[in-house]
């Protein structure tokens, strides 16, 4: 599937079908008098599948006499979906008294003519089908399973996943979380340094700093190779959960960690013998004495701890403690849908290529957040995007 990229003078509107309508809603043509209005096959009929087009096919009138006709039988003007002004631009306004149906809405694209001050005002009204975030994150498996393959470049004929670079579904296969295993799976949770060593290397999160760490026992060495790096002029960390931490108090947050390290596990074991992924991240939030560890940061850590096999996910697999991107990411969708129905409806599109595995919270977390830088370069803004290279 190639990703599908709009021009800039495309803006979406949700078309929603009353209960009585339901079972017609197949056979549905919508008349636009001034407007020309035809679905995604041409014969006028909306259909789950469409992609309607309307155009002003007299961007000259001033005066239009007639309105977009609602969907229901009924003439009343409460029913009109898209009314429009006489003389100012035509704007579109929310819509009343409509019942939402399952499956979700039609979404339709209206082109705005190149002079929007005679025609219609450009503005979003509605949500992203939730049929882009299940293309991305099966696209984006597939790629994951033909890189691990060692099969050739590229691995997709999606536009943006094969340029530019996303981490991967699930949060354990992303090259950071698998050094940190593997560092840490020489040695046992009980050894005085693990928790340290879990905690510093997630702070990191740079796979060359990762790698060249290894195990820490001494804080001296591991703190030189930041230091020469930073004298080099080359990031030391991520900039993903610490961007405006200093240098310094960096230095004063790894001698907390190691000297609280260890202190931080038996809070969270005396919370509960049995800890959940919930037990440690409110107890690393909670905690003081470790400087500059936010909600988010306590959530990655405790994740981590999660990932090591430390604590259990608990009874609701659908808990999450969402990150700015990912918050964002929540927005694009129609507010039918809450985290948790977004992540049911999710798994039930899930292709084979998955193996059985199925989304968790945290991975939905994880998901959000590159969705929405995704979605923004199948519309033309890749700032900030890494361009993708054959490795």
């Amino acid at each position: 599937m190639t990703s599908r990229k709009s021009s800039s003078n495309i803006m979406e509107v949700i078309v929603l079908l009353s209960d009585e309508e339901n079972d017609k809603k197949n056979n549905v043509d919508l008349e636009a008098g001034d407007t020309t209005i035809t679905s995604g096959n041409g014969d006028g009929n909306i259909t789950d599948n469409d992609r309607i087009f309307l155009y002003n096919s007299s961007p000259a009138r001033k005066k239009p006499n007639k309105k977009i006709a609602s969907t229901s039988s009924s003439s009343s003007s409460e029913n009109n979906l898209l009314p429009a002004s006489s003389t100012k631009r035509r704007k579109l306004f929310p819509f009343k008294e409509l019942t939402i149906v399952n499956p979700p809405p039609l979404f339709v694209n209206i082109e705005i003519p190149d002079n929007p001050r005679r025609s219609l005002y450009k503005r979003t009204v509605s949500k992203v089908p939730i049929d882009e975030l299940i293309h991305f994150i099966n696209e984006r498996q597939k790629i994951f399973i033909k890189k691990s393959k060692g099969l050739p470049f590229p691995y997709t004929e999606d536009e943006v996943l094969s340029k530019f670079r996303f981490t991967n579904v699930f949060r354990e296969d992303d090259i950071t979380s698998v050094i940190i295993t593997n560092i840490l799976s020489d040695y046992e949770p009980t050894d005085e340094f693990y928790i340290v060593n879990l905690i510093i290397h997630r702070l990191v999160s740079r796979k060359s700093i990762n790698k060249r760490l290894k195990y820490i026992r001494d804080i001296d060495e591991g703190w030189a190779i930041l230091e020469n790096r930073r004298n080099l002029g080359l990031p030391v960390s991520t900039n993903a959960f610490q961007s405006t931490i200093t240098f310094e108090a960096r230095r004063d947050q790894w001698e907390k960690v190691f000297e609280y390290g260890k202190k931080i596990w038996k809070r969270i074991v005396k919370r509960n013998p049995q800890p959940t992924l919930y037990d440690a991240y409110i107890e690393l939030k909670e905690d003081k004495d470790i400087p500059q560890i936010g909600t988010f940061t306590a959530w990655q850590i405790a994740c981590d701890m999660l990932m090591m096999g430390m604590v259990a996910y608990g009874d609701n697999k659908a808990f999450a403690v969402l990150g700015p991107g990912a918050e964002e990411g929540l927005k694009y969708f129609d507010k039918r849908y809450d985290f948790e129905s977004l992540l049911q409806k999710v798994n039930l599109n899930l292709g084979s290529h998955f193996e059985g595995r199925t989304l968790r919270g945290l991975d939905l977390e994880h998901i959000l957040c590159e969705f929405q830088k995704y979605y923004k370069a199948t519309q033309g803004d890749s700032r900030g995007l890494r361009k993708y290279e054959d490795d």
